[in-house]
């Protein structure tokens, strides 16, 4: 799902903080589907796929 609730985030990021010194979430396969592609992507090609 690409869409959280609140309180579906705060728990998230809640879970990280108590696992973690620095909480880098990114929840979701989709979610982190995009941030691997971002990363792999020349920037000019992942900002065109992002807007």
């Amino acid at each position: 799902m690409l869409v959280r609730t609140p309180e579906q985030v705060a728990a998230t990021a809640l879970a990280a903080l108590r696992r973690r010194r620095r909480p880098t979430v990114v929840p979701g396969r989709a979610n982190a589907l995009f941030v691997a592609a971002a990363r792999l992507l020349p920037a000019r090609t992942a900002m065109w796929a992002m807007s």
